[in-house]
């Protein structure tokens, strides 16, 4: 099991499938045919625009806000039905659980592949915490004025 290093490092094909569910959740009520409800439409392309965005910056910078911000937008996706009123509606609906839990789930990946070498490296080097020098006191000692 040790042989399998797939899911331990953050990997840049992660990225361009976020990409790409990105532009997937914004052309989706046009991919179902319900293209009929303004919120919903502008819903679609705010969010996938929001889910494109966000993958691009993870695949430049690689900190864990935007993994944060994936999982909030796929959590918004998959909860959107209910709020906007077409969760009696098939496809769309479907569409968006479907691709809400798929960007729920590759923000967590990359979110517990970047935490777990920062562990590793800390149980390493044996520091729980950071070195902190007690030579200065935290408080400026300050002489009464007379």
């Amino acid at each position: 099991m040790s042989g399998i290093r797939i899911f331990n490092a953050h990997r840049s094909w992660e990225d361009w499938v976020s990409m790409l569910i990105g532009v997937l959740i914004g052309f989706s009520p046009w991919l179902a045919g319900q293209q009929d409800n303004p919120a919903m439409l502008g819903n679609a392309l705010l969010i996938g625009l929001l889910v494109f965005g966000l993958a691009q910056l993870t695949y430049l910078s690689q900190t864990r806000w935007e993994e944060i911000g994936e999982i909030a937008c796929g959590l918004w996706l998959i909860a959107s039905p209910f709020m906007f009123g077409y969760a009696d509606s098939g496809a769309l609906r479907s569409w968006h659980f479907l691709l809400g839990a798929a960007v729920v789930l590759i923000a967590a990946l990359e979110l517990w592949q970047d935490r777990t070498p920062a562990i590793a490296s800390r149980n390493r080097s044996g520091s729980k915490s950071p070195d902190k020098s007690p030579s200065m006191p935290e408080t400026p000692i300050v002489s009464p004025m007379l």
